[in-house]
């Protein structure tokens, strides 16, 4: 299992990774190993007990495992093993050339991947924008492998794709969609101005002190990593792979949705369409919080998120 689930090979990168750890004071509390699959390695944080019951927490953009720094110590201490994986296209993870590795199919891949490689059958899936697009991806599609699902501030793809067209508001809070499809141009742009776009989308729209500073210039050196700004934006770009699947009628799977009224890119309107092919689901809107939900309004996220895990609590046990 340490052939593809492994702390040595992250050597050469783990004064980097612990510098991000104590930008979000988790220095103590995570740590970093690296899963080689059959078509990438990634670099995945971890925490809390090696027994207890599994949830992972899925980034989205333009984020990393650090988005997730105010969930990780409630996590582990109501006993979960909590498993961040920074995904494919981002910071020091691979990046694949062809824009179809980054659809949600192989996406979900990696995640359960990771669970193979630790023995793990099911767990539960917590998701933030395109990490929210994910875990949507994954109750709908391998709910066999999961007992629930939270997402946060994001629809399924297809939800969001038929609003685009259907909803002016919704076309222009998402303008950004249709540049990013653009390749060359959006790079160039998101890194101007020592990478100023990124910046404000997170902490133009987050409360304030939701990032520090100290935080923000490890997002930086994120983006700087070469070719990361092409992977995160290949998951924009792949979209039109991911839309072209068919889904399954129901979502059995039990669903909660927390939703920051205050987000600027996806509006509220969202919810309902996003909620009506579940058949056990839950919505949670918190007023003033932003797309940063999980930041904005940490302790009412956090016992949201609890509250649904320890309902849909996997008997399964970390193994990492």
């Amino acid at each position: 299992m340490r052939a593809i689930f492994d702390e040595l090979i992250l050597h050469a990168n783990r004064d980097y990774y612990r510098q991000q750890a104590e930008a979000v004071g988790l220095e103590e509390t995570v740590q970093f190993f690296a899963y080689t699959g059959p078509e990438v390695q990634l670099h995945v944080a971890v925490a809390g007990p090696e027994n207890g019951s599994v949830v992972f927490l899925l980034h989205g953009f333009p984020d990393s495992w650090m988005g997730w720094a105010r969930q990780v110590e409630a996590l582990v201490e109501a006993g979960y093993r909590v498993i961040m994986p920074i995904q494919r296209g981002y910071d020091r993870s691979d990046k694949p050339e062809a824009v179809e590795d980054y659809r949600l199919e192989a996406l979900g891949d990696d995640v359960m991947g990771i669970m193979d490689a630790l023995n793990i059958e099911q767990a539960q899936l917590v998701g933030h924008d395109w990490g929210g697009a994910l875990t949507w991806w994954l109750a709908a599609h391998r709910p066999d492998r999961f007992t629930s699902a939270t997402v946060l501030n994001c629809p399924p793809i297809k939800v969001l794709a038929r609003a685009l067209w259907s909803n002016p508001n919704q076309f222009w809070r998402s303008w950004y969609v249709m540049l990013f499809q653009v390749p060359g141009l959006a790079e160039v742009m998101l890194s101007a101005r020592d990478y100023g776009a990124l910046r404000g989308a997170m902490v133009g729209e987050a409360q304030k002190g939701a990032f520090r500073r100290e935080e923000i210039a490890r997002y930086m050196e994120a983006w700087r990593q070469p070719q990361a700004l092409r992977g995160m934006l290949s998951w924009y770009r792949a979209a039109r792979f991911s839309l072209r699947a068919p889904e399954p009628a129901l979502i059995e799977l039990p669903i909660c949705v927390i939703w920051g009224r205050a987000d600027s890119a996806l509006h509220t309107s969202l919810i309902e369409p996003s909620v009506e092919r579940c058949t056990a689901a839950r919505v949670h809107r918190i007023e003033g919080a932003s797309h940063w939900v999980q930041r904005d309004a940490a302790d009412e996220v956090n016992a949201i998120v609890l509250a649904h895990l320890d309902a849909h609590r996997s008997q399964e046990k970390g193994v990492a």
